[in-house]
């Protein structure tokens, strides 16, 4: 995990929480991805899986799960976004967007 977790985009913010590697076959693991996000907006907002990539050497990974929770305004909701990654790759990057603001976040996986 990340030194820094949280990350405002907007009138949200999300929290890395955890993320754990599971194994899988002998060419691909599970990754989840425990996030938290807090919406500070009047109004709802929603915590999606298209909100998330995983970025393995450059390349995009969407995620396998269908996450879509309503956040009420000035509350928070935790959710899990699940990926299936390969092995082999050297570089990975969480690639975090909420309407038109984005950022990458740097992960070490174990």
């Amino acid at each position: 995990m990340p030194a820094i977790r949280e990350y405002s985009l907007g009138p949200v913010s999300y929290t890395l929480l955890d993320a754990e590697v599971a194994p899988g076959t002998t060419e691909q693991d599970a990754l989840k991805i425990q996030i938290r996000m807090t919406n500070n907006d009047r109004r709802d907002a929603s915590l999606l899986d298209k909100s998330f990539h995983l970025l393995l050497d450059g390349v995009a990974v969407a995620p396998d799960n269908n996450l879509n929770e309503l956040v009420p305004a000035q509350s928070v909701r935790d959710g899990d976004v699940l990926f299936t990654i390969p092995h082999g790759f050297s570089d990975a990057r969480l690639k975090i967007s909420y309407l038109d603001e984005g950022t990458e976040v740097a992960l070490i996986l174990q």
